[in-house]
């Protein structure tokens, strides 16, 4: 099961899905999930320390979070694609 706020970084439904770099399916893989899970949260921690320090527009630090949030799950093997 994905986490909802997977690349949207809301409690919507996202409009892209994780998938991994290299190939590997998560969906349906256990350790691949939990670690999927981990790298969520240490992202969404990331976007909430830069909001935090914004003082941009809300549009702008919308557009912001969606860079950070996207560029942290590429460092740690995800690519976002279209559902």
């Amino acid at each position: 099961m994905l986490p909802a706020a997977l690349l949207a970084g809301c409690t919507t439904e996202p409009p892209m899905r994780a998938t991994r770099i290299d190939g590997q399916i998560i969906k349906g893989n256990p350790a691949l999930e939990r670690q999927l899970e981990i790298d969520n949260t240490i992202c969404q921690g990331q976007v909430a320390k830069a909001d935090s320090a914004s003082a941009a527009p809300a549009l702008r630090r919308s557009q912001a979070a969606a860079d950070i949030f996207a560029g942290c799950m590429a460092e740690r093997g995800y690519l976002g694609t279209p559902r």
